[in-house]
Formats: C-alpha cells, sequence, structure tokens
C-alpha cells in the first residue's frame, strides 16, 4: 500500500521527467553484507546471533524526477544461518527513492524471486533395517517476497565520488518453507554500497 501511494503522489509531481535515454548515469551496481535471522520484523536485529550473508544487485532507472528515482532491481545473494540452513536467492524488485537536498537518501521497495536452501546440519533417517542413515543433501526450491527500507548518504553531491553508503532493512516471506511448515518469515539488516560507473 505505502509503495502505491508513493507512485500516486509522485505522479502528480510538477517537476518534469527526464527522457529514458539521459538516466544511463543513475544505473548502478549494489553489493551489500547483512545479517540474516528468521523472525518478525518488530525483532531486534542488533540481538540476533550473526548469521553471514552477502547480496549483488544491478539496479537501473525507469523514471527520474529532481528529487525522486523509479528503478528496478536484479539481484543474487546467500546467506549462512549455522543453525539451519544456507540459501541462494535469484530476484527482481520495484523501488522507489527519494533524495534530500543534504545527501540523504530514502527508498522503498518489494523483491519477489526464487529461493533454493540447503540444510548446514546432517539430517538422519531410520532405514528398513532400523538403522539411521544420513539424508543426502538435496536442495529446497521455495519463492520468497520481500520489502527492503533504505536509509542511504550520497557521495556525489558534496565529494563528487560516485558512491552511495546505505543501511537496508529487509522483512520477508518464504514459501513453502518445509512440508510441515508453509510459510517462515527472514529479517535481514543490511549494510552497504552503491557504485554509478556511468558518472
Amino acid at each position: 500500500m505505502s509503495l502505491v501511494a508513493l507512485c500516486f503522489l509522485d505522479s502528480f509531481a510538477s517537476q518534469a521527467d527526464k527522457p529514458l535515454r539521459s538516466l544511463k548515469e543513475y544505473r548502478f551496481f549494489s553489493v551489500s553484507t547483512y545479517n540474516h535471522t528468521y523472525n518478525l520484523p518488530m525483532s531486534n536485529p542488533f540481538e540476533m546471533p550473526y548469521n553471514p550473508g552477502i547480496a549483488a544487485d544491478y539496479n537501473f532507472p525507469l523514471r527520474k524526477r529532481a528529487k525522486t528515482l523509479w528503478y528496478q532491481s536484479l539481484g543474487l545473494n546467500y546467506y549462512h544461518h549455522k543453525s539451519v540452513n544456507q540459501g541462494v536467492q535469484l530476484y527482481m524488485g520495484l523501488n522507489f527513492r527519494h533524495a534530500f537536498h543534504n545527501g540523504l537518501q530514502a527508498s522503498l521497495g518489494l523483491n519477489l524471486g526464487a529461493l533454493t536452501t540447503y540444510d548446514t546440519k546432517p539430517n538422519y533417517r531410520i532405514n528398513s533395517e532400523g538403522e539411521a542413515e544420513r539424508i543426502k543433501k538435496t536442495g529446497r526450491r521455495s519463492y520468497q517476497g520481500t520489502i527492503n527500507v533504505m536509509l542511504g548518504y550520497s557521495l556525489h553531491k558534496r565529494l563528487n565520488l560516485p558512491f552511495d553508503v546505505y543501511f537496508r532493512y529487509a522483512w520477508g516471506l518464504q514459501a513453502p518453507f518445509t512440508n510441515e511448515i508453509p510459510l517462515i518469515p527472514h529479517n535481514n539488516l543490511h549494510v552497504g554500497v552503491n557504485y554509478y560507473p556511468f558518472r
């Protein structure tokens, strides 16, 4: 709903759109590291055990105005949750960003993607002879939708450097998690850098 509201307000702004051919300088790459947890969005990520993750995105603009930017992202991320599993996700996203006069930036985005997970600890089952045998690791495929909220700072305006630095909070739902658990929440806190190669 928030993303729809931002789109509605932006469409009635008085600033003129830039033509797509002039938007090449707003293409950028993002790299971030993050802490991955399975938890609800109101949980404090600083109190959670550290489970490392890394994400890389390519972002290209769809619509640019004086202080706002709509852009699409294509990304890949990986996380290693020590007590549960590790996962690889390929995703696409739609994002809205507002730039303030002092270099601060805030954005809201929605990602949808395919997730493959692998157990980080061995699993066993009882065979027909009543003995425990190790189950071979196979990837479990599922889908995940994620809402992203970002607060960043542009180094281009003050220092003429083609970078942004940012914090991003991401909360998502994976479906299915297992046969017994149809949905499970993901709770991630990112620290990252945007790089604009065409500036």
